[in-house]
């Protein structure tokens, strides 16, 4: 029977009414051996408090209060405490099945694996969930060497690869990993530097995390922030060329020139400009690219050549044969 550590750190900002639910839905795994890790990140509302009175009921519960730094400083500053064997995070408006992580750390110790995926649902803010109902599907294993290429380019698998939630992980897996302070899609510039290097993950499509969707969210608005989702592309073209993994940068480097076209989109759809930031981006984008084509293994298909051609030399043309394909 395992009886290892878990730390389940849980950012904490703006989110009273859900962190009650969120915080139960944690202490009532039926996997007992929890570090529950509330990390208040300067929130505005009373949820600081609640952290406190919520501590004094579970001495599993330990609270960090510090000033706001976004979402990845305060999962960052769990990471620093955390004593666990594993790592696992959950948002502080989300909820988790009580097996998940029972389950999980199952799934690791008898596949041998570095770390646990699992599905799950987006779901109202006032939703019930019969969680009786949702039955374990028996999990898979993706070996070294198939991991990135089965997660992020199936269908069925690349939706649960970035998030940082639906994930058990390995402690050691943090030893050099933070989030980027100040950062939006801080999962996009970071998960895929765990995964990489896994020999082995156990995946079960089972819904163990009920991920809430509120319209307040941030990841609800388009602003310019949102750009930063192509950085994490070029971050991620970069990484994987430096470690041979060409058929990852070359998908990367299509994704950010297709990306660009749909913040084009967005920003004449919402009449905001993102033209400055677009023209930025596309420097670096340049930079990593030449970058990556001057190694000495590697090989872009004549396609991807040819597209960057158009995107480079004939934008408004490349966003028009774009627009017509999304009609």
């Amino acid at each position: 029977m395992c009886d290892k550590l878990i730390s389940v750190i849980v950012p904490v900002y703006n989110v009273e009414q859900y962190l009650e639910k969120c915080v139960n839905s944690i202490r009532n795994q039926t996997y007992k051996n929890l570090e529950i890790i509330l990390v208040d990140d300067g929130t505005k509302d009373d949820g600081g408090i609640l952290c406190d009175v919520l501590a004094k009921i579970d001495d599993r519960i330990k609270v960090i209060h510090k000033k706001n730094g976004g979402l990845s400083d305060a999962r960052n500053a769990g990471l620093d405490v955390a004593e666990g064997e594993y790592i696992a995070f959950v948002d502080g408006d989300d909820f988790i099945h009580p097996q998940m992580y029972d389950t999980m750390i199952h799934m690791i110790e008898e596949e041998e694996s570095d770390m646990a995926v699992c599905g799950f649902a987006s779901v109202g803010e006032d939703a019930e969930i019969d969680m009786e109902e949702e039955i374990f599907t028996k999990s898979e294993v993706f070996l070294n060497g198939r991991i990135m290429q089965n997660l992020y380019f199936s269908n069925e698998f690349d939706k649960f690869v970035v998030v940082a939630w639906n994930k058990l992980y390995k402690a050691e897996m943090f030893e050099h990993v933070r989030y980027p302070k100040g950062m939006l899609h801080e999962d996009e510039f970071t998960t895929y530097r765990i995964t990489y290097p896994c020999k082995k993950i156990s995946f079960t499509p089972t819904r163990f995390y009920y991920y809430v969707t509120r319209s307040s969210s941030i990841m609800g608005v388009v602003n310019e922030k949102r750009l930063h989702l192509l950085l994490s592309y070029i971050d991620r073209m970069r990484y994987f060329a430096g470690h041979k993994a060409y058929a990852l940068s070359e998908a990367f480097a299509k994704k950010y020139m297709r990306m660009t076209n749909q913040f084009q989109a967005w920003g004449e759809e919402t009449g905001q400009d993102f033209s400055i930031r677009l023209i930025e981006y596309r420097k670096v984008f340049i930079q990593v690219f030449a970058w990556c084509l001057k190694k000495k293994q590697i090989r872009f298909a004549f396609e991807t050549k040819a597209e960057l051609f158009v995107y480079l030399y004939m934008e408004n043309f490349y966003y028009k044969i774009w627009k017509w394909q999304h009609k």
